[in-house]
């Protein structure tokens, strides 16, 4: 036979054009119309809105820092009330992921190492746990 039209191409695929009453490629959601003039002014409104995000996901990242922090400082304080020194939340979070360490296949004598940097990705953020990593790893303080 004969081969398919763009259109029906499209229809195959599932994707409807939106002259036809149809979804069309943006899956439904009604876009607002523009408002920008040309195209400098649409690129300086883009790149205004990624340097808000980027400010936003930059004011999260501190926050997390500074209430791990807090956390800290308040383990410590609360544990040395009770004569106990040197108990951290990341200390706490260490514990709580010496298993899953464990269950990696990291030797017994690194999990709590380990689990605490497991923790401190998860709660904080990757980069923080990898700057520790390589802290650790300049230090000795993981083998191989």
């Amino acid at each position: 036979g004969e081969a398919p039209t763009a259109s029906e191409q499209g229809e195959a695929s599932g994707v409807r054009e939106a002259s036809r009453g149809g979804e069309g490629v943006t899956g439904g959601i009604e876009l607002p119309p523009s408002t920008d003039a040309n195209a400098v002014d649409a690129l300086s409104a883009g790149a205004l809105t990624g340097v808000g995000i980027c400010a936003s996901v930059l004011a999260v990242l501190v926050v997390f820092v500074s209430v791990v922090a807090l956390l800290n400082d308040l383990f410590r304080w609360w544990f040395a009330m009770i004569g106990v020194e040197g108990v951290t939340f990341e200390l706490f979070l260490g514990y709580v992921f010496t298993p899953l360490a464990y269950m990696m296949g990291v030797d017994a004598s690194e999990c709590l190492t380990v689990g605490k940097l497991i923790g401190v990705k998860i709660v904080q953020n990757e980069f923080v746990g990898y700057f520790q990593l390589g802290e650790l790893i300049a230090a000795g303080g993981l083998s191989e």
